[in-house]
């Protein structure tokens, strides 16, 4: 039974190893492409999320939790309410990207108000769907290493 627990932990670290490399090689990749963001270097420290249908526009993520997350992001038009979609999470100063995490637009709201043709920003907040036990460690993770980037 013990060769069984310490298995699945040494699983779960090349799982953690393996998800910081690809975060790595995501982020030099991302700027070798000049028309994409030139990079995530001009990121501070912190947790932003990445959601396909709004790239290239990272969004910063306010509040994570095993079932829910919130972020911020700018946007003349809202993401409709119980839209389905998936995110990757990128722990920026730390190398970690979570992802392939399903989820559905709750609400989506503005934040203040900005004059006519310009973008506003907005906060959305979605639940997590049909997480897999390797989506749950990846949430767990990133829980931890945002509490890590808000201490310094």
């Amino acid at each position: 039974m013990m060769e069984q627990k310490e298995r699945r932990l040494d699983v779960t670290m090349c799982h953690r190893c393996l998800m910081r490399q690809k975060a790595e090689t995501t982020s030099q990749g991302i700027q070798r492409d000049k028309g994409v963001l030139k990079g995530l270097a001009w990121l501070s420290e912190g947790v932003y999320a990445v959601i396909p249908e709004m790239a290239p526009q990272i969004c910063q993520i306010l509040s994570i939790g095993h079932v829910t997350m919130s972020f911020v992001y700018f946007s003349k038009t809202p993401i409709e309410t119980g839209a389905l979609s998936s995110a990757e999470i990128v722990v920026a100063g730390k190398g970690f990207l979570a992802d392939n995490l399903p989820f559905k637009v709750i609400s989506d709201s503005p934040l203040d108000e900005m004059g006519h043709g310009k973008e506003i920003k907005r906060l959305c907040k979605v639940r997590f769907l049909s997480l897999n036990e390797a989506s749950k460690a990846q949430i767990d993770h990133v829980i931890y290493l945002k509490e890590v980037v808000a201490m310094q």
